[in-house]
């Protein structure tokens, strides 16, 4: 079960990576929904984080291409593709002895040059993306001072200082105690819905893609398994499938929410 070709403006057309001759990712067709989250989910080795790099242009694709308004990442300069899109990698690492406003003003290099340096603009957008993630009174903390969810809204707070379309995240909830990973959550789904981001992300935590993610992209051993809306995945049973595990849903205050069960 794949989304049928629409006008996405980010696609990836047939596009696989090797490692040392071994195929990780095979043939892949992607067409992103904009103004959406869509989760990537799959089994451990099949290929989650190779494709969040792959479609970001961190590592090159073996065969076929990820284009961005018909234009070819390849293509694209390093400095403007971080303009059109920022991507937090898996446990990001920084000296912890600077501010939580040094950390997210490093959001901004794309934008600074000898030739252009718009301090007033640079200000303006870390004072948004510092307020939108509800740290303008940590500004002036030290990264080791603060809790393992405040560290990681920092670095969110650096990628939307990029000011891009695009939000790739590579498990965002990794190593975090339970109330923070649904802070995350819950600021991932604030960042879609007020402010229009497009995110992506690869999650391990199963429940939080079916209760926060709009759309769900399910690989197995280096293929789309399953590409549809949440609702749809859940009833196709593709995730009972590819997990061996059963889905419970139930409804709150006229939500919708999931549990994971054992499948024995």
């Amino acid at each position: 079960m794949t989304l049928s070709s629409t006008q996405s403006v980010f696609k990836a057309n047939q596009i696989s990576v090797k490692y040392q001759r071994q195929d990780i990712l095979d043939k892949l067709n992607i067409n992103l929904i904009d103004g959406k989250i869509t989760a990537i989910l799959g089994p451990n080795g099949s290929g989650k984080s190779t494709l969040l790099k792959a479609l970001s242009g961190l590592i090159p694709c073996h065969s076929g291409k990820v284009m961005i308004n018909d234009k070819s990442l390849s293509h694209i300069n390093r400095t403007d593709l971080a303009k059109l899109l920022s991507i937090l990698p898996q446990s990001p690492e920084a000296p912890t002895d600077i501010t939580v406003n040094q950390l997210v003003s490093y959001g901004r290099y794309a934008y600074s040059s000898w030739f252009n340096k718009n301090k007033k603009e640079d200000n303006k957008q870390v004072k948004w993306a510092l307020a939108v993630t509800n740290l303008t009174e940590l500004a002036e903390s030290f990264l080791h001072e603060l809790s393992g969810g405040e560290r990681q809204r920092v670095w969110i707070a650096m990628s939307l200082a990029q000011n891009s379309d695009y939000l790739f995240l590579d498990e965002p909830t990794t190593y975090l105690d339970i109330r923070f990973q649904f802070e995350i959550m819950q600021l991932v789904k604030n960042l879609n819905q007020q402010q229009g981001k497009t995110i992506v992300m690869v999650l391990h935590e199963i429940q939080h893609a079916l209760n926060y993610a709009d759309y769900i992209l399910l690989l197995n051993q280096g293929k789309i398994h399953s590409y549809a809306p949440v609702e749809e995945i859940i009833h196709s049973g593709a995730i009972e499938e590819v997990f061996k595990i059963r889905i419970k849903q139930f409804t709150e205050n006229a939500e919708n929410h999931f549990i994971i069960c054992n499948n024995g």
